[in-house]
């Protein structure tokens, strides 16, 4: 840059104005990376949620077929007592398919809990697969 009584030319200004310009795009560049890690920090993962609802859905799905086995007369299930159900069995009698761990793709193991307290069914489903293990579970 040569400085002299008329000041800096065209060409030394311009000059400037792009090395101005390229740090302030790298600037907003890293600024808009940090602000994206921020957010992604922030936000909660649900990838544990979504497996966890697909083996909720899987025993929703065998106290379906159990209800539907009992009241098509299949078993019946006298007051005040309690009765337990294989997987295996209710598959066997065709009210379920396989139950398929969606990972690993092996089967799943379990069984069922049916009690009749006061003419009422509770029916409780028991899943044992790779990933994931209905809390409670008696192997």
């Amino acid at each position: 840059m040569k400085l002299n009584n008329k000041g800096w030319g065209l060409s030394t200004l311009l000059i400037c104005f792009c090395i101005i310009l390229i740090f302030l795009v790298i600037s907003v560049y890293y600024a808009y990376r940090f602000s994206e890690k921020i957010d992604k920090d922030i936000e909660p993962d649900n990838s544990d949620n979504i497996v966890i609802d697909y083996y909720k859905n899987l025993e929703n799905n065998i106290n379906s077929a159990i209800l539907n086995y009992i009241n098509n007369g299949q078993i019946i299930v006298n007051n005040s007592s309690t009765m337990m159900l294989g997987l295996t069995d209710l598959r066997e009698l065709g009210y379920t398919g396989d139950i398929i761990d969606e990972s690993s793709k092996n089967e799943c193991s379990g069984y069922i809990i049916i009690k009749n307290v006061n003419s009422q069914l509770d029916v409780k489903s028991y899943l044992k697969c790779d990933n994931y293990e209905t809390e409670g579970y008696n192997g």
